[in-house]
């Protein structure tokens, strides 16, 4: 068995899928009909079965009445591939920059905050305002300023935008050491939250896209500091052990 086959075939399967030819529900054909279509052995088949079970396209269960059948990943797992690689590019030697995961991220966040001043309901203003009222956003507390920032998504209704965001979210989340942000970053935070709510309540879509995106200018030249500091800190302790 190659490589190359069960790659192959896997990626046939997937090309069916993804284009609809193989819908949601449908029983996938027997390993010995698969074989017999793609000219290859069973045991390449199965290698490639596993390979789009592995990818959650496809769900097989083993007995006299198993198979195969076509399962399209939800938004959870979808989300979960891009971070996936989006943090292997990280790793990479072509990983993108503090400032490229940042500039997408306002590609992105930015029309979401207009969208969500067009299409909010009374529920997001609610959820939005207890945002803003329980907590401060700080270091300890990042996960309010996370909370706030899905509110916004979820009133853009727009089920692409957010699953998009969530993996670049969890990327700069784990880029930046928030202990390292000065005292003021997080006023600034609570400030533009606030003009973003009033923006987002009273619909004012312009002014929420302004606001969103001079609010990531802002944590974009905080976060370039923090990176400064980080590596100024670790060429500190590299030369102190040398």
């Amino acid at each position: 068995m190659s490589e190359r086959g069960f790659n192959r075939v896997a990626g046939e399967l997937r090309k069916q899928i993804i284009t609809g030819h193989l819908a949601q529900g449908n029983r996938l054909p027997s390993e010995a009909e698969l074989s017999a279509q793609h000219s290859v052995s069973r045991s390449t088949i199965r290698e490639a079965l596993r390979v789009l079970e592995s990818q959650n396209l496809i769900v097989t269960t083993r007995g006299a009445s198993g198979g195969s059948w076509i399962n399209h990943p939800n938004r959870d797992q979808i989300a979960g591939y891009l971070e996936t690689g989006f943090k292997l590019m990280t790793l990479a030697l072509d990983m993108p920059s503090v400032e490229a995961l940042l500039e997408v991220r306002a590609i992105v966040e930015v029309p979401a905050a207009q969208l969500a001043a067009q299409r909010r309901t009374e529920e997001h203003i609610d959820q939005l305002a207890e945002s803003i009222r329980s907590h401060k956003p700080s270091a300890e507390k990042h996960a309010v300023h996370r909370s706030f920032h899905n509110i916004i998504f979820e009133a853009a209704n727009n089920a692409l935008l957010h699953t998009v965001s969530q993996p670049i979210f969890a990327v700069v989340d784990e880029r930046f050491a928030r202990d390292k942000a000065p005292p003021e970053m997080w006023d600034e935070v609570a400030r533009f939250h606030e003009e973003i709510f009033e923006a987002v309540r009273d619909q004012d879509s312009k002014a929420a896209g302004e606001l969103m995106r001079e609010h990531l200018a802002q944590l974009t030249t905080a976060y370039l500091a923090m990176t400064r500091t980080s590596i100024r800190e670790e060429a500190s302790m590299h030369n102190s052990s040398n």
